[in-house]
């Protein structure tokens, strides 16, 4: 009988012993999932296959597009993932960010569906249309430096696929305006 007792107290005690670990390490793990934060940098390589993990683009929402017209230099994609053109844009844009400084990021806000029209109102207070994707902004203090949209951005005569329309000549043509652009914003 004694036996018996023992091994019921055993068994209790394996059980308590169990659920207490079972608590702690559920606890560890769900701590390890909260500090286990994907940046900015890795979500838009995940997006954009034509850019390295190491990438200039940092994400923004609305609220943080609207802020940045209050104050500041700011420069901003306006881009969606889906888009050919803007998949093919980010490369080139990225290394000319990168050459122009180390510590320069481009603030990428994702166009989709959800966020269109009140993307949409917004620049329109500021006397802009977005019509297409990708679109980039220039703001110095706050203040539309410089625009560009898919139209401005790309020449409306070609008619081959994107990865084909950046030979050197484009990708030195599109450094040399955009430097030009980047200085006057953040010189």
């Amino acid at each position: 009988m004694n036996s018996k007792k023992l091994r019921i107290i055993v068994d209790i005690a394996f059980i308590i012993a169990g659920i207490v670990f079972l608590i702690f390490g559920i606890r560890d793990f769900s701590n390890a999932i909260k500090t286990t934060k994907v940046t900015d940098a890795e979500k838009f390589k995940k997006s954009y296959s034509y850019v390295d993990v190491d990438n200039v683009y940092n994400y923004i929402s609305v609220d943080n597009l609207k802020k940045n017209f209050e104050n500041g230099n700011h420069v901003i994609l306006l881009g969606d993932p889906t888009d050919s053109w803007t998949q093919i844009l980010v490369r080139p844009l990225n290394s000319i960010v990168k050459e122009h400084s180390d510590k320069l990021k481009i603030e990428y806000l994702e166009v989709n569906d959800e966020n269109r029209g009140s993307i949409n109102d917004f620049l329109k207070s500021k006397d802009i249309t977005m019509s297409k994707t990708p679109m980039l902004l220039f703001l110095s203090s706050g203040k539309i430096v410089s625009s560009y949209e898919k139209d401005n951005i790309f020449d409306l005569e070609y008619d081959g696929i994107p990865i084909e329309y950046w030979n050197d000549t484009k990708i030195e043509d599109l450094k040399n305006d955009l430097n030009e652009k980047l200085n006057s914003t953040f010189n």
